[in-house]
């Protein structure tokens, strides 16, 4: 994938698949394993980064925000 056009949503979808492929495998291809771990992790590593921007982001905005008294 291209760095500019990645999105939080193919990444978590690429976890899933592969997560998926895993899980149902009937015969484990250990010539395919690492390669596909590579992918799994870099992706968790893409989707942890977008997730932790997003959280800043979002404590930024609330940080100026009085708290609602209920």
């Amino acid at each position: 994938m291209n760095e500019q056009t990645e999105t939080f949503k193919q990444h978590y979808q690429r976890l899933n698949l592969i997560a998926e492929e895993l899980r149902v495998q009937t015969e484990p291809d250990l010539d395919a394993l690492v390669g596909r771990v590579d992918e799994a992790l870099a992706s968790y590593k893409f989707c942890q980064a977008r997730i932790d921007a997003v959280k800043k982001l979002l404590d930024e905005k609330m940080s100026g925000l009085d708290p609602v008294q209920f």
